[in-house]
């Protein structure tokens, strides 16, 4: 037999500042409970021995998305779009299982494997840590002239020493060729 229960809460939280400024934040958690059973009798199990197991599994991950956003035009051909953001994210993990064989009475089940003849416990925990950091510009003049940067900072708890960040910087230039005057009446 096997049993599990789970909960996902979700959330959005925005908010505005000022004219083009923009806050928003972004929870969730999940947290989840299983648990498992299994018995053999001597008639079912190979080798004739009664057999007899119980584990638990309990797992509980969140997650923090943060946002600011900053959209304004100015004299009306100078276009600013701007985003600085953070995204937290954790996750545990506790195990416990026990197993029991060659019991000598069949009716205790799965609830008294400290009885069996042979025993197996074993328990297991793991867990990680993501942090990210992140920016992004884009200013255009006019439509034809276009500039983007951003950079890009992730964290994890599974590198170690002086190597736990990473930085992923990005940068562009363009030009729409088709919105200058010059090429208007030739497009």
């Amino acid at each position: 037999n096997s049993y599990g229960t789970s909960v996902a809460v979700n959330g959005h939280f925005a908010y505005q500042v000022i004219e083009g400024l923009k806050l928003s934040v972004q929870p969730a958690i999940n947290r989840s409970l299983s648990e498992g059973r299994s018995f053999s009798n001597s008639m079912i199990s190979s080798g004739g021995d009664v057999t007899a197991s119980r584990s638990m599994g309990n797992s509980t991950s969140w997650q923090i998305t943060s946002l600011a956003t900053y959209d304004k035009t100015f004299n009306m051909k100078h276009n600013l779009n701007a985003m600085l953001g953070s995204e937290l994210y954790k996750s545990e993990y506790y195990g416990f299982s026990a197993r029991g064989q060659k019991f000598f009475d069949e009716k205790v089940l799965w609830n008294n494997l400290g009885s069996a003849t042979t025993q197996t416990i074993s328990s297991s925990y793991s867990s990680e840590a993501l942090a990210s950091f992140f920016t992004r510009a884009n200013y255009n003049y006019d439509s034809r002239y276009y500039v983007t940067a951003s950079l890009r900072a992730d964290g994890s708890s599974k590198f170690r020493g002086d190597n736990q960040f990473s930085y992923f910087p990005s940068g562009a230039l363009s030009w729409v060729a088709s919105n200058e005057e010059f090429l208007k009446d030739h497009t």
